[in-house]
């Protein structure tokens, strides 16, 4: 039997509230977002492997005010401002994946062996293009608006789409005691 394209499943895109069974799948997804995000945020901080140093008060008092774009920004802004976006990202590209994706677990993948050939490890190729294929154009335009995937699209989500599989795939820790 062959593997069905992804473009006959159904998404829930548009759909902002997530099921109780999917809501554990998003937790996973937005960290698998969250770490490359925040990795290029964390370099794009940086020059010369030094952080980035603020202008003094009495600096700026002597040259006058900076405009919007030279202004400090505050730490606890922009680590607000950085949890937003991920949000956003993670939320936009978790409605646009097909149900079975949002949904799936360890025993989906150990019951069912379409499921399991779909979502193999390391995800096929197919897979991979057409989950990359899925995303919506707002995650695409904000990627590319911060400079986060300027080179390929699906060279920025393949690993996020592998890890956030992997995961949600993962077997149950064992209950054995030690």
């Amino acid at each position: 039997m062959g593997i069905q394209s992804f473009s006959s499943l159904p998404t829930n895109e548009g759909n902002m509230k997530l099921r109780d069974e999917a809501q554990a799948n998003y937790s996973i997804l937005r960290d698998c977002v969250a770490d490359p995000i925040i990795q290029k945020s964390a370099a794009a901080n940086t020059s010369n492997g030094k952080p980035k140093r603020r202008t003094s008060r009495r600096k700026t008092l002597q040259h006058g005010p900076k405009s919007c774009m030279e202004q400090d920004i505050d730490p606890t802004t922009e680590a607000e401002d950085l949890a937003d976006f991920i949000d956003y990202i993670a939320t936009e590209l978790f409605t646009s994946l097909p149900q079975e994706l949002q949904d799936i677990a360890y025993a989906d993948i150990k019951n069912d062996e379409i499921l399991a050939a779909r979502y193999d490890d390391p995800l096929p190729a197919a897979t991979l293009n057409d989950l990359v294929a899925l995303a919506p154009f707002s995650v695409i335009d904000s990627l590319e608006a911060y400079h986060l995937s300027s080179d390929n699209l699906a060279h920025f989500l393949t690993p996020i789409l592998t890890s956030y599989v992997t995961s949600a795939t993962a077997p149950p820790p064992s209950t054995n005691p030690s």
